[in-house]
């Protein structure tokens, strides 16, 4: 039997111990064994006979599944998953959960337990619902019930929980824990990816360049295609922030030849780093190529960098022709929406008040570590509406936020006031 399925009916048999009130003594008497037999199942040491362990379950009336037919049904739906979730199958992932749930009765009777528990958080995560601090604690009080390979998929995603509540400490730990199981799945290279994240906000672009390198050469080992890509998109994004901006161009072009779903990114990404270096040509070029092969791929937050471009060269031709592909291409609102229609009022000047009141609201209600740039953003645009007002002393204000982002926009603005 595996150490933690072992380690899972220990458990199920002390805690029926402690919350009946018995001593070891007194169980191992209530059941028919030796207490110093009872003392080694409570420490894991030693199980005996699967029937041995039955019958006591039974005794005490303990509903456990630990059959090992049963137990590989259960292996091969959450292998499945597993599989869905590392290779980025969303459109099976819903599917496989549904059968996990399915059969959730049993697996929650079984030594799976816990497995299921973390994938739970993993999935209610994923679809950004609220994960509850009580269960985090529960599955790291019992995880040595866990194999190794979940134990990675635990560690990294209570990384997860703890960056969208801010705690970066505490995600970096669990992250470094995760790392630390070594390249046992590919769950090492995602907690690298993630924790290249937390080392960018904190500044420390050489850790971030590292555990980069470290994923994508995993994901080159593997040949797994759509995690490379998204790893040569982060590298790129910490080339970007240290502007090593001929370095990052090279890396998102790397990106965009792998053709798959973060490719687009890369795209968005490279026409970025054109428009820091002030590359007119290549800018001119890329647009056309995007307007030729990609029209129809981009989605709201591409367009939005493009139309931002219009406007920060203040050319109307170019603007009005992008704003009519988005318009033609996009349906559905989101932030880059609200965006793209802030950038237009500014551009023709349409009710500056009321677009002043909307940016404030926007300004203490975005999630600023997950929408950085585009929180930016409406600090240019805030910046622009106190110039427009002649409201230099408030545009200085915003001006010098801009400034210490290391936003380009800053000069770009300043430069129209003068």
């Amino acid at each position: 039997m595996k150490d933690e399925y072992k380690n899972y009916i220990s458990k199920l048999i002390k805690n029926y111990r402690l919350e009946h009130g018995y001593t070891l003594r007194q169980l191992a008497i209530k059941i028919g064994v030796d207490h110093s037999f009872l003392s080694k199942i409570e420490r894991g040491i030693y199980l005996g006979h699967d029937d041995t362990i039955r019958c006591i379950l039974n005794d005490l009336d303990i509903d456990c599944i630990f059959d090992e037919h049963i137990l590989k049904e259960f292996d091969i739906l959450f292998d499945s998953l597993f599989h869905d979730i590392v290779y980025v199958c969303d459109d099976k992932i819903k599917s496989d959960w549904e059968k996990i749930e399915t059969s959730k009765d049993n697996i929650l009777h079984s030594v799976y337990h816990y497995k299921y528990y973390v994938y739970y958080m993993w999935y209610l995560q994923k679809y950004r619902l609220d994960v509850d601090k009580d269960l985090i604690d529960r599955l790291l009080q019992n995880e040595d019930c866990l194999d190794i390979y979940t134990k990675q998929i635990l560690y990294d995603n209570i990384g997860v929980y703890f960056v969208r509540i801010g705690e970066y400490d505490l995600a970096e730990t669990h992250y470094l824990k995760a790392i630390s199981l070594g390249n046992i799945t590919l769950k090492f290279a995602m907690a690298n990816e993630h924790i290249v994240r937390i080392c960018c906000y904190r500044s420390m672009y050489l850790k971030a360049y590292n555990y980069s390198l470290q994923a994508i050469k995993v994901y080159e080992e593997c040949n797994i295609n759509n995690r490379l890509s998204n790893c040569n998109l982060i590298l790129g994004n910490v080339c970007m922030y240290v502007k090593e901006y001929q370095e990052a161009i090279r890396v998102f072009k790397k990106g965009v030849e792998l053709n798959d779903r973060n490719s687009l990114n890369c795209l968005n990404n490279l026409f970025l780093c054109y428009l820091e270096t002030y590359d007119v040509d290549n800018i001119d070029e890329l647009l056309k190529s995007i307007e030729a092969m990609y029209l129809s791929l981009l989605d709201d937050e591409f367009f939005s960098s493009i139309i931002r471009y219009a406007y920060l060269v203040n050319d109307r031709a170019l603007f009005d022709k992008w704003y009519r592909h988005y318009i033609a291409n996009i349906h559905e609102h989101s932030l880059y929406t609200e965006l793209i229609e802030f950038y237009r009022s500014l551009l023709y000047r349409v009710d500056l008040k009321s677009l002043n009141y909307k940016i404030d609201k926007m300004l203490k209600e975005i999630d600023t570590y997950t929408y950085e740039d585009e929180y930016v953003y409406l600090l240019e645009i805030k910046a622009k509406i106190h110039l427009l007002n002649k409201q230099y002393h408030q545009a200085a204000d915003i001006l010098g936020r801009l400034y210490s982002l290391r936003n380009k926009s800053a000069k770009i603005l300043l430069d129209e006031k003068d």
